[in-house]
């Protein structure tokens, strides 16, 4: 098979594994939303996304880095992947007693610390976070073998779905084991085919240095810590300040605008290495597909927002339970935090690409102590709601930041000229919604319908966008009648500038 075939069908399987992989989660999170009530659900929450902090700290950007080292020189990637594991395992004997320690000086009950023992094994075992299981996973995505990793967590998820629905009711701490089993299972399906593929780890002495290898695995640790305090550091507040039922609530009311951005994310991902290519070879290029590529994440994720706006107030308690009926009304506000984040992540990861690798790691850490500092000022007067106006404006951050900064302004401004169309045609789709009353069902429908109506008639699609979704999918057929229709508008748009 040929490397352009190869890179196409490991592009294909990451695409739709990661849809599918991210709809079983979502089925996981209603079942046990379900079946372990508010309480229940925002304790699992809080350690869930407590030990998802540990983990980074275990992982410290070394799969990224093993990804690059392997391009590079497949000859050193077993010394490497010595190195990278004993780092790890080194930081995983620190990191588990030091998360119990964490718990104790911040007076949790001692239900939540005897649930941390076998919640902390999540370190070594999750797939949906970073942990020392991504180090093994590497080698996949080095050799452009991704079918294999994704495979396996379908089934981890498949058979933990199956687990969860054979129990009438479970417990937390059953809800964690099954978690916890299920993921070191995978660990070591995925880590045998891995030492299979790679060879074993080398940890014997060589005169190979770590030190610039250490150095860009902490740039990555720094940017990844920070982006995740951003996404889930208000989970630790609402915990600490509130209790674990306003947890449980929050937690359901972002899964649903989460999946949305996961979505969104996974059908533009294979844009990230198109804007690396672009800023070595064409820095014209470079630029026109940053646009382009802005507004395609724009208008992907305000599509989703358009479907989910009319009905998820409703939506989240008729899928997770009366219970969260709350969690329904704070769920609309985080769909349109949600947008902006997917805007700031291609905002990142164009800074990244194009070898920004300090700016990208200033706005995300603004935006994170952002995040923190707002809610430790808004939850004690606001409550839920608080948490709510911190996400949105943490999220929002690199807006300013790109006014502010010089160096951020070519990137800011190419952002600002990006969203006018997508923005103003989710604008009329949610007003024309929101003014005439329709049946549930018929409200996402009709929002999606002109969505697309508005933003493909003032020719938001043109031919280059096409051009460009052929460049990073060369699987898509730029000529099909579809195709030749949504890019009527733009042509009759040129043609009539072109007249005046």
């Amino acid at each position: 098979m040929s490397s352009v075939s190869l890179i196409l069908k490991n592009q294909t399987v990451v695409l739709l594994g990661n849809v599918l992989n991210r709809s079983l989660d979502f089925l996981i999170i209603i079942i046990l939303a379900r079946k372990l009530g508010v309480d229940g659900f925002g304790q699992y929450s809080f350690l869930y996304v407590y030990y998802s902090f540990w983990a980074i700290v275990v992982e410290m950007g070394f799969s990224t880095i093993l990804v690059r080292e392997y391009a590079r020189s497949e000859e050193t990637y077993s010394l490497l992947l010595g190195r990278a594991l004993l780092v790890s395992s080194g930081l995983c004997i620190i990191a588990i007693p030091l998360s119990f320690l964490g718990l104790w000086i911040t007076d949790y009950p001692v239900d939540t610390i005897k649930l941390a023992l076998p919640a902390s094994l999540l370190v070594l075992a999750s797939a949906r976070f970073l942990s020392l299981r991504k180090i093994f996973s590497s080698i996949f995505q080095a050799r452009y073998v991704m079918h294999i990793p994704i495979g396996i967590e379908i089934v981890e998820r498949l058979f933990l779905v199956t687990l969860l629905l054979s129990f009438s009711t479970i417990s937390v701490l059953a809800a964690i084991l099954l978690l916890v089993g299920t993921s070191l299972a995978a660990l070591l399906m995925e880590s045998g085919i891995s030492l299979k593929m790679s060879g074993a780890p080398s940890f014997q002495r060589t005169t190979l240095s770590m030190t610039p290898i250490m150095r860009a695995s902490i740039q990555t640790f720094f940017t990844g810590a920070a982006f995740l305090v951003m996404f889930k550091g208000n989970v630790l507040f609402i915990s600490m300040m509130i209790s674990d039922s306003a947890v449980g609530i929050f937690h359901a009311a972002s899964r649903v605008p989460e999946a949305l951005g996961l979505i969104s994310a996974a059908l533009t991902a294979p844009l990230f290495p198109l804007l690396s290519k672009k800023y070595v070879e064409n820095r014209e290029g470079f630029w026109s597909t940053y646009g382009k590529g802005i507004r395609m994440m724009a208008a992907i994720s305000m599509f989703f927002a358009c479907l989910l706006m009319p009905i998820i107030t409703d939506l989240v308690p008729l899928l997770m339970g009366e219970v969260y009926r709350d969690a329904g009304d704070i769920a609309v506000w985080l769909v349109g935090a949600q947008v902006l984040l997917m805007v700031m992540t291609l905002f990142n990861s164009t800074l990244f690409a194009s070898n920004q690798v300090v700016l990208c790691l200033i706005v995300t850490s603004i935006s994170a102590g952002m995040n923190l500092l707002l809610n430790w000022i808004f939850i004690p007067i606001y409550g839920l709601w608080g948490s709510v106006a911190a996400t949105i404006i943490s999220y929002g951050m690199y807006i300013p930041l790109g006014v502010l900064v010089p160096a951020l302004r070519p990137y800011s401004f190419a952002v600002a000229r990006s969203l006018i169309r997508p923005s103003i045609s989710i604008t009329l789709a949610m007003v024309f919604v929101s003014l005439v009353p329709m049946p549930f069902l018929l409200s996402p429908i009709v929002s999606g319908f002109l969505f697309i109506i508005v933003f493909v008639f003032s020719g938001g699609i043109r031919k280059s966008d096409l051009l460009l979704v052929k460049e990073a999918w060369p699987g898509f057929n730029i000529d099909s009648p579809i195709t030749r229709i949504v890019l009527i508008p733009r042509e009759y748009l040129d043609k009539i500038t072109t007249s005046e």
